[in-house]
């Protein structure tokens, strides 16, 4: 591995989006509905922006290796990374489910599927700039509506605008950072991007929440965050390297970025670090998924170091 070059690409991917978040958000109202989403548009983009300097005009070579393209993203892996997010939002829900209905493991509290309501707070997750008046006005009052609502939009818009975003973040992460770990085969490999992947994003995690002490919550999260960013790395490579093109695992992380929180819907009193699909439960679901590959697919992962886009 080129370490100098993968530690240029880490410290290039930070600070640049730490540079267009800031500039972003000068420019912007962050009360705003479109404020945030300028923000994050100007983060994802570090890690594309970094790959490409580094590639293109140190180093002098082709972007083309980096997955920007739909080689293989056939109508089958389409239909993959759209229903796969699906499932592990089921697979959480279930296994929340035994751990807390059937198991009462503390944490995990219980799935109630009669819950005709969504908790206030989970509201205020979904549209946190919207006001009372949002939830009245707009929002369902079935819950079952507002879970088909949120499903269906969450889908489409994972594999259109959500692209816009994702695409950046991918570009860096399972092009560049993908492809100079490779060596360090399946396992070594993706346990460092994903871990680089969560260390990234925490500049905007903290920047989201101003006047945040490092407290145990503030610890507990930021664990949280770097550990899904890790469990989620595995299946991303798989999606990205099978298909030949970074737009399937960006579409993937789109989508389930957008209808993770359908985990929470049908479950009462547990806390959302532990139960939701971007919580330790989904965790254990990303990590039982690593384990189907490598235990049903071991050409891939005994190729995957000479695996290319």
């Amino acid at each position: 591995m080129n370490y100098p070059k993968i530690l240029l690409f880490l410290a290039l991917s930070i600070g640049l989006s730490w540079l267009g978040l800031q500039i972003a958000d000068f420019f912007t109202d962050p009360d705003s509905m479109v404020g945030p989403i300028i923000n994050l548009l100007a983060y994802s983009w570090g890690p594309g922006l970094a790959a490409i300097l580094i590639q293109k005009y140190v180093f002098r070579g082709s972007l083309a290796k980096f997955g920007w393209n739909r080689k293989r993203y056939s109508f089958n892996w389409i239909l993959a990374t759209v229903f796969l997010p699906i499932g592990v939002v089921l697979s959480t829900t279930a296994m929340v489910f035994i751990l807390g209905n059937v198991l009462n493991v503390p944490g995990f509290g219980e799935v109630v599927m009669g819950a005709n309501r969504v908790q206030e707070e989970i509201l205020s997750m979904i549209a946190p700039y919207s006001g009372d008046l949002f939830f009245h006005i707009y929002m369902p009052s079935e819950m079952w509506v507002l879970f088909f609502v949120i499903l269906i939009g969450g889908v489409f818009l994972g594999a259109t605008f959500n692209l816009f975003f994702n695409i950046g973040e991918e570009l860096g992460f399972r092009g560049f950072l993908l492809l100079e770990t490779q060596k360090l085969g399946f396992l070594g490999g993706n346990l460092i991007v994903g871990a680089a992947y969560g260390l990234w994003f925490l500049p905007y995690l903290w920047f989201m929440t101003p006047g945040a002490s490092l407290d145990f919550d503030m610890i507990i999260t930021t664990m949280s965050v770097v550990g899904y960013a890790v469990s989620i790395a595995f299946p991303m490579a798989y999606f990205a390297l099978k298909t030949r093109s970074i737009y399937a695992s960006a579409t993937f992380t789109g989508i389930m970025n957008n209808i993770s929180i359908l985990s929470l819907f049908f479950v009462i009193g547990g806390d959302p670090m532990v139960v939701g699909a971007q919580g330790l439960a989904g965790m254990f679901v990303f990590l039982a998924i690593t384990y189907l590959i490598i235990r049903y697919d071991s050409k891939f992962v005994d190729t995957y170091p000479d695996l290319f886009y």
